[in-house]
């Protein structure tokens, strides 16, 4: 998804779905980050028949819930 569309989407102030290709592509991520985070139920998905889509607000809220870069995860 390039970025003029991801910023009328937000702009928008809908609630657009997206593939699971346009959500890796707005996260900046993979696919199978995607479907990992899915899996383990950080982000919430809705199907389209066959098909898995990814709401904005949900791939916001799951960006928003990540730890900030630096921040100590407690591992050493």
């Amino acid at each position: 998804m390039d970025k003029e569309k991801n910023d009328a989407l937000i702009e928008g102030g809908r609630d657009v779905a997206m593939t699971i290709e346009e959500a890796a592509s707005a996260a900046a991520s993979s696919r199978s980050a995607i479907y990992r985070a899915l899996k383990s139920k950080q982000l919430s998905g809705k199907k389209a028949g066959r098909r898995t889509v990814i709401l904005q607000s949900a791939l916001s809220a799951y960006l928003h819930a990540l730890p900030a870069f630096g921040e100590d995860d407690g591992q050493a």
